[in-house]
């Protein structure tokens, strides 16, 4: 949890955060090994300090930033899939680059960046106070797993 404490303080303003190095440090190493977990704490920060987030919510400026990637050469330590023999060299869900060529699908493709979850109700239990419902983020993935 130490680890990722830049990452939560510098949300809500990155460009007056002076605290990211250019080179790879242990919470560069800890966001290329664990992406997700770094995407959902800044979505969680941003919607409890603004409210609903609109499409962008700051995550990209920040993996900018927290990497280094204005540095062609810190870009360059994120690991490569097109370098690998195999795709199971590589840890699921970790930060990777890929080279490829995308092709027009000639029809829009639209992909929803956040959902609210709510608790389901088990069949034959008392009817409870629900927990509230919560948003919850999906962009830059392709499944959800429940809580």
């Amino acid at each position: 949890q130490a680890a990722f404490a830049r990452v939560y303080a510098c949300v809500c303003d990155c460009s007056s955060c002076s605290g990211h190095p250019g080179a790879m440090t242990s919470d560069a190493a800890d966001i290329l090994r664990d992406p997700l977990t770094v995407v959902d704490q800044l979505f969680h920060a941003w919607t409890a300090s603004h409210g609903t987030p609109t499409a962008e919510w700051g995550e990209r400026e920040h993996f900018v930033r927290a990497l280094g990637l204005e540095d062609e050469q810190a870009f360059a330590r994120i690991p490569c899939l097109n370098d690998q023999a195999i795709a199971d060299a590589v840890r699921p869900f970790s930060l990777v680059r890929y080279r490829a060529l995308v092709q027009d699908v000639f029809e829009p493709e639209i992909y929803i960046s956040r959902m609210e979850e709510a608790a389901a109700e088990a069949p034959g239990t008392a009817a409870a106070a629900p927990a509230p419902p919560r948003v919850v983020p999906t962009k830059y993935r392709e499944l959800l797993e429940p809580p």
